[in-house]
């Protein structure tokens, strides 16, 4: 039986919720449940991309600014990735320790044997500096008890079915999206989306912050403005900011000015950054380019 499931987006608490750790359990157990009702004889499951997530990270924002995932490889930007690593494994140990011991689980509660219950990771577009460090690839490889392969080749991008068993071949979405790709350099380089998120996304609740320093209400509304990646499509995220400031009970025009000036702030630090504009010119066409600037201005 083959199992297919992504996007859990485990993060090291920065900047939003994961999911509970009870709904991982459940999952093996559902996984349990339907194999032996199915009389499988193997269980392969397959976490297909974004299941550590790197990027949705504020540390990339309170660090150096000459540290993102777009930068060049360096010491530095190594140890950036580990600490989020080693934090979002230690946030969700609960979470992943079900990960760690599915085999077992599932062997509990059906007639598999835990050799053939087996779990692979495929990367995504928020987990794609695992592979980058060897230091990386063994910390995730260790935790979630994967085969050694992982550390000694790097982790797949896709995954392909052996000869005659499921016949199927899965990628991430990414790599169906030219913003969230670098289809110049291939997986091993960060995206626009990166860009986004790290710049945008992640840094307007800490530019609220402090032009909200002081404020009663800033604590309340920066647990709120934490889930802001969540909101879809982000064309939605300033009316989802101004919902969240009049949830706050104080929907006053002074804290809407406050929101503002800390949106134009990341902004114009975004538009500005010549390392942007270079990947804003590879991924975007001409006129993509335009519609982008509009947006933000």
């Amino acid at each position: 039986m083959l199992v297919l499931f992504s996007d859990i987006h485990l993060t090291d608490g920065s900047s939003g919720e994961t999911i509970n750790a009870e709904a991982f359990g459940q999952f093996a157990d559902q996984v349990a449940d339907l194999a032996d009702r199915r009389g499988a004889s193997q269980v392969r499951l397959v976490l297909l991309g974004d299941g550590l997530d790197i990027i949705r990270s504020t540390r990339w924002s309170e660090g150096s600014p000459h540290c993102r995932p777009w930068s060049p490889m360096g010491d530095e930007q190594e140890a950036a990735t580990l600490g989020i690593l080693r934090t979002i494994l230690d946030q969700n140990s609960r979470a992943l320790e079900c990960l760690r011991r599915i085999s077992e689980r599932v062997a509990d509660r059906s007639r598999i044997p835990p050799s053939r219950v087996r779990l692979d990771y495929v990367l995504g577009n928020h987990d794609w500096l695992i592979n980058r460090y060897a230091s990386c690839r063994s910390l995730v490889a260790e935790s979630l008890r994967l085969p050694r392969i992982y550390v000694e080749h790097g982790f797949p991008v896709e995954f392909v079915s052996p000869p005659g068993a499921y016949d199927v071949v899965a990628r991430h979405g990414h790599e169906y999206d030219r913003n969230n790709r670098n289809s110049a350099e291939g997986w091993e380089a960060s995206s626009f989306g990166d860009a986004v998120v790290v710049e945008l996304v992640n840094r307007l609740p800490l530019a609220l912050a402090e032009e909200l320093a002081g404020d009663p209400a800033c604590g309340e509304i920066l647990h709120r403005l934490k889930e802001i990646d969540n909101v879809r499509p982000y064309a939605h995220v300033p009316a989802w900011i101004l919902d969240t400031l009049s949830k706050s009970g104080r929907d006053d025009g002074r804290l809407h000015a406050a929101a503002r000036r800390a949106a134009r702030r990341c902004i114009d630090d975004f538009c500005r950054n010549p390392a942007l504009g270079c990947l804003i010119r590879k991924h975007l066409r001409w006129h993509e380019r335009l519609c982008f600037h509009v947006f933000l201005s």
